[in-house]
């Protein structure tokens, strides 16, 4: 029993020709063979066919296979540029990248099989959705009527692409909103939300045809997959809602 080494591997074949010599010895001669072998080219798959687009500071979960090695595959990993948890079967893997570009370096039983590069992509911002109380985007255009306006949800959408690769990474929270009921370039009534939900029932028999409902957020959070709470940035996210 030894360990197979690689190298000069045929472009065609992807298999490396080598050979051992055998002895068996008798009490009156020894019997010298060359055995001929071949090694096969590790070759390293990612389960979606090309390497993923990962996300910064997210659980990428990625699964990293060599097919060839069959069921000696038990590999060990590192990264530049990333931290590597390691998943319950072998290959299953856990990347959370630091950089926007990194390498995974892939070895099986002590012997390094190669590197694999991902790309990785900024968190994209989520967009916010102003909602009524039956769950219903409002019309931005025509606005919703005062008569029935006590109260509006605003829904923190995150990117499909992003949602769809990391979704326990793409849960995101309003932790707080200026709320102003404005006529005109003055305010009639303001108040501090400290989540989506804004109960405007107290306000509504002061509307009038053509005051806004001004909405300005302030602090966001998104839950990453570990269940931490991370700050998100905002960009003068300020949202108006005409009243009928």
């Amino acid at each position: 029993e030894f360990t197979a080494t690689g190298g000069g591997y045929d472009p065609k074949t992807l298999l490396a020709r080598k050979t051992f010599l055998a002895e068996i010895k008798l009490p009156d001669t020894t019997l010298r063979q060359e055995v001929e072998y071949f090694v096969a080219q590790p070759v390293i798959k990612v389960t979606t066919g090309n390497a993923p687009t990962l996300y910064m500071n997210c659980g990428n979960f990625v699964n990293i296979e060599v097919p060839t090695l069959g069921t000696s595959y038990n590999p060990s990993f590192s990264a530049r540029g990333a931290d590597i948890i390691k998943g319950d079967k072998p290959g299953k893997v856990t990347i959370i990248p630091t950089e926007r570009k990194i390498s995974v370096n892939v070895s099986n039983g002590g012997t390094n099989l190669g590197a694999v590069a991902f790309d990785v992509n900024p968190i994209p911002l989520p967009r916010y959705i102003i909602k009524d109380n039956s769950g219903k985007e409002v019309d931005k255009k025509n606005g919703v009527k005062g008569s029935a306006l006590t109260g509006l949800r605003v829904a923190p959408e995150p990117d499909e692409n992003f949602k769809n690769a990391v979704p326990k990474d793409a849960v995101y929270r309003i932790r707080s909103m200026d709320v102003i009921h404005a006529r005109g370039t003055s305010p009639v009534n303001r108040m501090t939300a400290t989540n989506e939900v804004l109960d405007l029932a107290r306000w509504r028999a002061q509307f009038r045809a053509g005051d806004r409902i001004v909405i300005e957020i302030k602090t966001v959070t998104r839950r990453n997959f570990k269940g931490q709470e991370e700050k998100v940035e905002v960009r003068n996210e300020v949202h108006n809602v005409l009243i009928q």
